[in-house]
């Protein structure tokens, strides 16, 4: 019987260990962190993932692969495979880190991301099998704004042409454009990529038209123009009615717009602020899963100096080509609010429907 005793509490242990409280026998929970990491101008840097396993009896192998995102493989990030294997330890969580390396440059670029991926495992369960590598860039200049002014005297009402194509990017990187039309500083008024944009003011004086450019890696600078502002001449009367609009036919192809966006010409009878959106009634928004504000599923702004049209690309929201890529067919609604330089409003809406 006293020979019995040691035998019977070693049996007590390893049921204890073995208990949900205490450890996983098999399957100890595995899971991979993301990792961030600044590119450099030249030769390696190093992204680390840390691979975590829970407290476990047997050992645990998984394997790891690096899949590619925006960033790709050679030339961002050196690729990497192979398998790796935790001791058993009933007793502590262990961890061990995967390198991966990533290749500096003086590329100006929008930061990058890649996968490091856990496929399989032995002795465990994967919890989390992706993680998600960011490679900062370094490298991006801010752009230089410049605003130029015609004419840079007028009369009350009259309309003044401030444009900023001689912002120039160090990167030659696409700029969008942000106005400051009441000289608050907020830059409130976007016209996307259009460059210029046709003002009138109502006060005499020196009045000034601020203007933020800011490149696809959110870098940006900003600049001002003036102009000075006579009293109106005699039997001047303010303008008061909203401008004429056309919408010029548009491509109807749902394929089309998940792709690359609903492109639209709109049209406008004098200097004009021009909002574009798209999207969805609450019926065709329950219908295909969309709720709330995500039933407004792209925008776009543009601007007219004069009489004339312009193109608008309303790119629609990931949220959208994800809800609109189950169906073959739906009615959208687009809608045009337009501003001229005397502050009336005109807003339009247009019902289409898009097919595959």
């Amino acid at each position: 019987m006293v020979l019995l005793r040691p035998v019977i509490l070693a049996l007590v242990l390893v049921g204890a260990l073995a208990s949900p409280a205490t450890a996983q026998a098999v399957g100890a929970s595995l899971s991979v962190s993301d990792a961030t990491v600044t590119e450099g101008n030249a030769g390696p840097t190093t992204a680390n993932f840390t691979v975590t396993v829970q407290p476990t009896l047997v050992p645990v192998t998984f394997k790891y692969d690096t899949e590619d995102g925006i960033a790709t493989q050679p030339d961002d990030y050196a690729p990497a495979s192979g398998m790796r294997t935790f001791p058993a330890d009933p007793m502590d969580a262990q961890t061990i880190t995967v390198p991966v390396t990533v290749n500096g440059d003086t590329l100006a670029e929008l930061n990058e991301t890649f996968k490091l991926k856990l496929p399989n495992s032995v002795g465990g369960t994967i919890t989390d099998g992706e993680g998600i590598g960011t490679i900062l860039d370094d490298d991006n200049q801010p752009p230089t704004a410049r605003v130029d002014v015609n004419p840079q005297r007028a009369f009350v009402g009259k309309v003044i042409e401030f444009n900023g194509s001689r912002s120039s990017d160090p990167e030659n990187q696409r700029l969008q454009y942000f106005w400051d039309l009441d000289a608050n500083g907020s830059f409130e008024t976007p016209t996307g990529t259009e460059q210029a944009i046709g003002f009138a003011f109502f006060t005499t004086g020196v009045q000034a038209v601020g203007l933020r450019v800011t490149d696809p890696g959110l870098k940006s600078g900003s600049a001002a123009g003036y102009a000075l502002i006579f009293p109106p001449p005699p039997g001047f009367g303010r303008d008061t009615t909203p401008p004429s609009t056309n919408l010029f036919p548009v491509r109807r192809s749902l394929k089309l717009a998940l792709r690359r966006g609903i492109r639209v010409r709109y049209g406008c009878s004098e200097a004009c602020l021009i909002a574009g959106s798209v999207g969805v009634d609450r019926r065709t928004g329950r219908r295909i899963g969309l709720k709330g504000r995500n039933r407004t599923m792209g925008r776009a702004f543009t601007a007219t100096t004069k009489a004339g049209s312009k193109v608008l690309t309303l790119k629609l929201s990931r949220r959208a080509r994800r809800a609109l890529a189950k169906v073959k067919k739906v009615r959208v609604n687009l809608r045009f609010k337009v501003r001229d330089a005397a502050f009336n409003v005109r807003v339009t809406n247009h019902r289409i429907t898009l097919k595959r």
